[in-house]
Formats: C-alpha cells, structure tokens, sequence
C-alpha cells in the first residue's frame, strides 16, 4: 500500500477538524450554565481549561479516520464528504446530548441509547412530526455548513495560514493540565471541582489518590472521598429474605395495582382525577407518600420488592430473583393479569418484579400506537380478565397490574377541548428552558391524567358491579413524579433531581373492611410490600427480613430515606439531599439550592447506606 505524504491535504483534515473544535466549545459554554458557580478562582480555572481544552480536543477525535484515510488517498471529494459526515453527526450527537443534559442531567449512554434504539423507545419517547422535521431540516443543514466549510478551507487555503501545530499544543496541553487539576481536587476532596465531573460529554476524569499520598502530596489521612461508600452492585453474594418467610392462615383479598406513570402528588383532586378522587374517599389515603426513585426502573422496582433499585436491580435481574411478594403470592396460587401500556421488558420488568410469569405480553401494541390508545387496551383487556377469571367472591385469588401511560406520553384524543386550557396538543420539547411558561404544558399534563382517570373509573365501576371490591385491596399511586420547572432549575420531566416534585406522589389504598382514614406520617413505595404480606398474605416475619420498609400506618422512625437508580442515588432529609452520582455527591436544599459540602451529615449517610445494603453477605 503506497502511502501519500501529502502535508497540505493532511493539514487540510486537521484545519476542519480544529474549526469544529470551536463549534464544540461554543457548545461546552451551554453546558457551564449548569455548573454551581461558586466564584471560586481555582474553580473558575478548572472551568476555563476543561471547556476549552476538553470540548476542544474530542472534536479532533472524529477526523482521525479522515487523517489515516489521507494518507492512502488523494481523492478530496471523499476525504471532504467523509469529514463532513463524521463532523455532522458528532456535532449531532453532542447536541442532542446537551438537550437530554438540560433537562435531565445526565449524557448520552448505554441505558439512554437502548431505550432510543430499543424496542420501547416510541413508547419512552414522544416526539410529533413538527419535531421530525425541525430534526431532519437541521441534520440536512448541518451536513451542507459542514461541506461548505471545508471547501471554504481548501479554496482559500487558510488551512495554510494557521499554526496547526501550535494550536493543537496548546489544546493537548490544556486538556492534560485538566485532568491534572482534577485529580489534584479529587484528592484533597475539593467539590468545587470534583462535582463539576458529570457536567462534560465524554468526560472520563483523572484520579490518583494513591499516587498523591506516597509522594506526600496530599494528607494521608484525608479521608473526605470515603464519606460516601461506593454502589455494592457488583457484589452477587445475597441473602434474600435474611431468614426463611414464614406464613399463618389468613384471609387473603385479591390485590390490584392501578400505577400512573409520572403522577405527582398534587394532581390528585375532584378536577384532575374526579373518579379516584371519589373513590379515596371510602378509602386509605396516604399524603405524605414517596417513590422509591425518580424513573420508572427504580420506583416498579421498590413497590414490589420494598427495597431500593440503586443497591439491587442490577443482581436481581442477573440472578433473576422475582419479588418475594410475586413468590408468595404464586405460592398461594394467585393468577396474575399483567396489563401495561408501556413496555415491560425496557426496562426489564419480565426479568425482575415479573420474573417467572407465564405468557407474560412485553408490548400493547394498537392499531393507533399513542399511548391513551393503549390505555384504552389495557383497560378493555382488564374487563375482560374479569369477565372471564371473576365470576363470584369464592373464585381463585388474583394479582392485577394496570399500568397506564398517557401522562408520561403526554397523550390525550383531543387536547383542544379538553378540560384543562390553554393547553398544548402535543410535547414541544424543543421550546423548553427556564424562561418557557410551564402553564399550557402543564394544562397537557392534567388533560392526560384526566383521560386516564376516566379510564380507571371504569375499572372501579366494576369492581363494584362484579361484587369483587368486597375482597379485593386496591392499590392506585403513581411510579414516581414530573416536575415542570418547578424549582426554576430548568428540569422537566423526571430522572434529574430528588425534589419533591419528582417523588412526591400520591396513594391510594382501598382495603376491604378498613375505616377510611387520611394518613399524614411519612411513607414510601417500599413499605407497600411489606404492608401486603404482613396483612393479607399472613406472613409473620419481621419486616427488616426482606425489606428496607415498614407498614404504612406505622410511624417513620427515620429522619431520612434512599431512592435512585443505579449509580444515581441519594440521601433525602427534611432539610437538604445529598446526591451521590459515580461515587462523588453534592448537598442541595429541598429546592434544589446547593448547599455547602461541609453540610455533608457522613453518619446519616453511613447509617443510610448500611441499612440499605444489608442483604449483602460480604
């Protein structure tokens, strides 16, 4: 293979690849919007370097094949359309990875890209057809500014007239001094830098504590980075129950589970959700309740299992571990009707909390794919699950799951008239920010739950008609909350914060032969197991056998609790949140106001953490 030193033509590549670097870096600054200034001078130099050293240096990643490609040839329209492709969608990537970081707080990664390319993705994501062609006009546009320049470059040949060789020095280096910082801060514990780490795409930091302490760098009895322990998950050794589960006779009502996707807790009343709101007046309303996690994963997870998703999904699924709830109740000879409007295997539900359910159905699929179309399904399918399985009080005990998605999806026939104005007719993601008027997207919001509501009130209604209500435990909450920009932090949705408006849900339990009752102690989603097998399933265990909760209508005897997912997590007291994400942690108030980290309550912390991962053998 005869290779072609041809300087200019290599210069040439380099000199696109540096103008996009720009391009990358006028991105970075977007990104710094989100960092907690705190007008620190070393902070303020961390900054500097890294956007500019960093978000320029990746960049230069995407010409490297061009580079090689050079080398064996000469052919510029090639080498031209190739680095305006790779350039595009980098320049592509990153956008869009800044618009998940903005209101979610969180890059582009595996977990993300198997729900857009999974199987589930139209029913995670609900983007409209304006939305389709905005992305396809600016894709389109963005190749064609890409071609253009880098004909510019060629024909007026600046490529000449710039020090690439210098410019590059001074990227490399201000990237190299980056990481060196960081890892200085990572090891003297200093958060002004160190909780700057997730703000960059494709920010993998130095650390080097070790190293630090031998050559005398650091104290070595620094001990700041240990205050928070690390994630367990990869410890496979469990023990679950922590004793065998023991039963006595009981009477044992059917069990209904009525979960809405992203109902918080404020959404709850004669207006928004008029058949629940009837309904929770003849039963157990709980208002102080909280998801076990802020996405669907964690907050399903933790109502099954009563234990947190950060420290056990991940050894269920490998092991694939059903629910002891789910095992009872099999062992009790329950039959099951699973309905979700959402997938069940994105996440995956058909491995975990659904674990060993025959003919489980992963997908409803309609002929209409919205979601308030399969809300319809489900709800049809329910019925019918009754008709047909349900038939007098003393027929074999059932477990039902109705999982309705339209407010998630945003979803609703006919925004236009629906009760709740002005109101959107469909999620116009590309308008949000933190000057956006949440009120008509909100308006979309109560729509969706409202249409939902009429949904489940047909669910009610029979219940009642088919005499099955007498001794059936209705269970109606939400998996976790949506905020809209409450805080005015720009965060919608879910999945970004631990606020109250992403956990804050409501509850409703209709027990047969209970008073109705208002409940205001603080409960979770992880005492709802524990409270079913302890009081319908006759189990006689103590509850810290299996569980990280307690019954629902016992006192909280803790000042804190735990929700999260994966290696997103935190520690929620009355006053303040710590938030620890790869290992590294900040301290907001309730409101999302960051606090100073020498606020960080390490014994609360500890006690949090040693209680969560009990179920760890080593």
């Amino acid at each position: 293979m005869k290779l072609y030193l041809n300087k200019n033509l290599q210069k040439w590549v380099i000199s696109i690849g540096l103008a996009n670097s720009f391009l990358f870096i006028l991105i970075g600054l977007r990104y710094n919007t989100y960092i907690d200034i705190t007008n620190n001078p070393s902070q303020w130099f961390y900054i500097i370097i890294t956007t500019i050293g960093h978000m320029g240096f990746i960049s230069l990643i995407g010409i490297l094949f061009p580079l090689l490609l050079s080398l064996i040839s000469k052919d510029k329209k090639t080498l031209l359309l190739l680095c305006s492709l790779i350039s595009s969608v980098s320049t592509i990537f990153l956008i869009v990875d800044y618009f998940i970081f903005s209101q979610y707080r969180f890059h582009l990664n595996r977990f993300v890209l198997d729900m857009l390319f999974g199987g589930a993705a139209k029913d995670i994501f609900q983007f409209s057809n304006f939305m389709y062609f905005v992305a396809t006009c600016a894709i389109i546009v963005l190749f064609s500014a890409e071609c253009l320049l880098g004909w510019w470059l060629w024909k007026k040949h600046i490529f000449l007239k710039l020090k690439l060789k210098r410019i590059l020095f001074v990227l490399l280096g201000l990237m190299i001094t980056s990481q060196l910082v960081h890892a200085l801060a990572a090891a003297n514990s200093y958060s002004p830098i160190t909780k700057i780490d997730n703000t960059y795409p494709l920010y993998f930091p130095l650390t080097a504590n070790t190293l630090f302490k031998k050559l005398h760098l650091i104290d070595p009895n620094n001990s700041g980075l240990d205050m928070v322990p690390k994630n367990k998950t990869e410890n496979k050794n469990i023990k679950y129950p922590l004793t065998p589960l023991q039963f006595s006779e009981s009477k044992r009502n059917n069990i209904l589970f009525i979960v809405i996707d992203c109902w918080r807790s404020d959404c709850l009343d004669s207006l928004i959700t008029p058949n629940i709101y009837k309904f929770s007046k003849k039963s157990l309303t709980f208002k102080n309740h909280y998801s076990g996690s802020n996405g669907t994963r964690g907050s399903i997870f933790s109502i099954f299992y009563g234990l947190p998703s950060f420290a056990y999904w991940n050894t269920m699924k490998t092991n694939k571990t059903r629910p002891l709830l789910m095992e009872t109740l099999a062992n009790q000879n329950y039959k099951f009707g699973i309905f979700g409007s959402a997938s069940l295997s994105y996440p995956a539900f058909n491995k975990t909390v659904f674990a060993g359910i025959n003919n489980l159905r992963l997908t409803t699929d309609t002929e209409n794919p919205a979601p308030y179309a399969k809300d319809t399904r489900i709800t049809e399918e329910w019925l019918n699950f009754m008709k047909v399985n349900y038939t007098a009080p003393n027929e074999q005990a059932f477990l039902g799951f109705l999982f309705y998605d339209a407010a998630h999806g945003y979803s609703h026939p006919n925004a236009k008239d629906a009760p709740f104005q002005p109101s959107w007719t469909e999620a116009n993601y590309l308008t949000l920010d933190n000057d956006t008027d949440p009120t008509p997207f909100f308006n979309l919001f109560k729509n969706s739950l409202n249409d939902i509501d009429s949904k489940v009130g047909k669910v009610l209604d029979n219940l009642k008609k088919s005499g099955a209500l007498e001794n059936t435990i209705v269970i109606i909450t939400g998996d976790h909350g949506q905020e809209f920009n409450d805080n005015k932090k720009n965060y919608w949705g879910h999945n970004s914060n631990f606020s109250e408006y992403q956990l804050h849900i409501p509850l409703v339990i209709y027990w047969p032969n209970k008073s109705p009752h208002v409940f205001t102690n603080k409960t979770s989603h992880y005492d709802i197991a524990p409270t079913l097998l302890r009081e319908n399933q006759g189990n006689t265990n103590q509850i810290q056998d299996y569980s990280t909760g307690k019954l629902l209508w016992d006192a909280d005897t803790k000042n804190w609790f735990v929700a999260g997912s994966d290696q997103n997590y935190a520690v929620i007291e009355k006053d303040q949140i710590t938030t620890i994400l790869y290992g590294n942690y900040s301290i907001t108030t309730p409101h999302m106001e960051s606090i100073s980290d020498s606020n960080l309550r390490s014994n609360v912390v500890f006690d949090a953490m040693k209680n969560t991962y009990r179920f760890y053998t080593n």
